[in-house]
Formats: C-alpha cells, structure tokens, sequence
C-alpha cells in the first residue's frame, strides 16, 4: 500500500489536488500506526493510534519497521508525515502547501535516516490531525473515529484498485551545448490525460474523506 500510494504522491498530476497529497501521507501514516508488527507497524487499535501523542510516538518509533525500498517504507513513510506536521505547527500554511507540493527524492535513499527537518512535530497536539477539503490541517483537533474508519476505507479501495501507474522519469539535462527540446501538443496533451486519469483513480479516496470527517 505505501508503494501505490508513494507512486500517486509521486506523480506530477497529483500536484493539482494539494489536499489529496496531504491525506495520501497521513492515510500512510495512519496505516503505520495500525498495522501488525510482521507489516512493519505498531499494532495500535484506533484508540491508541488516535490518542497517540508526541511523546509516546518519540517512544514508539525505533520499533517501526524498515523495508528494502524507499518507495516501500514504513519508517520513510513515517518522516514524511511528520515533517508535515511539523511544518504546519511552526510555520505558515504557506510552507505547507510549499512541501506538499515537493515530491521525494527518487532512488533507493531512504528519509528517514535524515534528521527530522521539522522538529516542531514535538509540540502537536495529536498525531492524526484533521485536514478539511483545502488542505487546511488543524493543529488543535485530531480527526474523529469515523474520520479514521474512512482513512482505512480508503486504504482498502487503494488496494483493491488497479496499480498506479509510476511517476515518468524526469530526462537528463541536456548539455549546454544542445539545444532544449520542444515538448510538441500532442504529447502535452497525452501527459495531462494520464493525469486526468490517475486524478480519476483516487476521487474514490477523496470522497471517503470527505464523507467520513
């Protein structure tokens, strides 16, 4: 599930649904709080994993797992999550949306054995906080049971839908030297139709959302 869901928060069509990157990352951490050991989670029920606070996540985190790709992650998966919710406690919605935006690095590199960018996390209130339609992520108020209860809906229709497709390699700078190649309309426009349709694959996940907070 966090391979898929990496490869929609990867993808350059995801840009134009800031919100549906924001809810991608908690639903991976969500998913990281609730699943069994043997998954690489840490086996919270939805109680402990919404009355998870800071410093129990401090304590808990060594135990989550790791897995050989960074795509693939629970730990990485993890960093990310925070790094957002950090974020959105110490700095502007602004900044935000700025890393919401931000796809991760490409490679094997794994996050999570970089510090923390935003420490701030350590003064949440709570772990899952709720995020409205516009991406706004309240910094006072966890989502509620039902709003969890959606979150693994979502990760369900995620997994019983088709594979996403992978994000497209960016091509190698040319050399100085060369000149730049024109993209032509007809491909422009294939590009955004295989955004349009991966859009179209995860309208399922935002209506879960929506309807469930």
């Amino acid at each position: 599930m966090i391979r898929r869901a990496t490869a929609i928060i990867q993808h350059p069509g995801t840009h134009r649904v800031f919100r549906l990157r924001l809810r991608l990352r908690r639903m991976l951490f969500a998913a990281v709080l609730l699943a069994p050991a043997s998954h690489g989670g840490l086996g919270l029920d939805r109680a402990g994993a919404l009355g998870l606070r800071p410093d129990g996540m401090h304590r808990v985190r060594g135990q989550i797992g790791v897995a050989p790709e960074g795509d693939a992650c629970p730990a990485c998966a993890t960093w990310s999550w925070l790094d957002v919710i950090g974020t959105n406690s110490g700095w502007s919605h602004g900044s935000v949306r700025a890393l919401g935006n931000c796809r991760d690095e490409d490679g094997p590199a794994h996050r999570h054995r970089r510090p923390d960018p935003n420490p701030d996390w350590h003064l949440c209130v709570g772990m899952l906080p709720a995020v409205d339609r516009w991406g706004w992520i309240d910094a006072y108020r966890s989502i509620h049971p039902s709003s969890l209860s959606a979150v693994i809906s979502a990760a369900a229709l995620l997994l019983d839908g088709p594979e996403p497709a992978p994000a497209p390699v960016p091509a190698a700078p040319a050399m100085p030297a060369s000149p730049r190649r024109q993209m032509s309309r007809e491909e422009e426009e294939q590009i955004l139709k295989r955004a349009d349709e991966l859009i179209a694959r995860v309208e399922a996940i935002l209506r879960e959302f929506d309807t469930g907070r």
